[in-house]
């Protein structure tokens, strides 16, 4: 992905993520927009994080904080559901959330071998590697900013990228075999 269309896709992810925001959580079976809304956020966190581009960082950190809004809405959504409170707890330490990440990126890389053991020969069952993606892109784009705190933080999240690049590329193999076939029937 070019940096003008990277910038041009964040101001519209911007966009939609504000907008939804905005609006009450107050329906269970509504929650979904607002998980889509994240998980279309942590895609795209980490598709991007390799482009390096002054404007596109603004644009990134500003997604970053409306994601933090909208997850936080889920939580407080799902704790009054259950009829608890959201513990008025501080927020950890960048140096404890570097931990936190170095101590889950084993079970990121874990996920992505595991659904790569996974025979999928059709879009319809995509899914199994889909996914193990969305989690391994929520961690990505989650992690990202403590990396520079723990060497051992920036070396494995090099590895989960990988991985996940590995996983990406399964998918759009399936995908364009599927696309391929399905022009080819037209």
């Amino acid at each position: 992905m070019e940096v003008s269309e990277a910038v041009n896709q964040a101001q519209a992810h911007l966009k939609n993520a504000m907008e939804q925001a905005k609006m009450p959580l107050v329906k269970e079976d509504l929650m979904y927009q607002w998980d889509n809304q994240i998980t279309a956020l942590d895609n795209f966190l980490a598709d991007t994080e390799v482009l390096k581009d002054k404007l596109l960082d603004r644009a990134r950190e500003s997604l970053r904080k409306v994601k933090k809004d909208l997850t936080d809405a889920v939580i407080a959504f799902e704790a009054k559901q259950a009829g608890e409170e959201v513990p008025d707890e501080p927020e950890p330490s960048d140096e404890e959330w570097a931990e936190a990440y170095l101590d889950q990126a084993p079970e990121m890389l874990s996920l992505v071998r595991d659904a790569l053991e996974e025979t999928v020969e059709d879009v319809k069952d995509l899914v199994k590697w889909e996914e193990p993606l969305a989690i391994v892109n929520g961690f990505l784009a989650d992690s990202e900013p403590f990396q520079h705190l723990d060497h051992e933080l920036q070396k494995i999240r090099s590895l989960v990228r990988v991985a996940r690049r590995e996983l990406k590329g399964k998918i759009d193999d399936v995908f364009q075999q599927w696309r391929a076939a399905d022009l080819k029937a037209a």
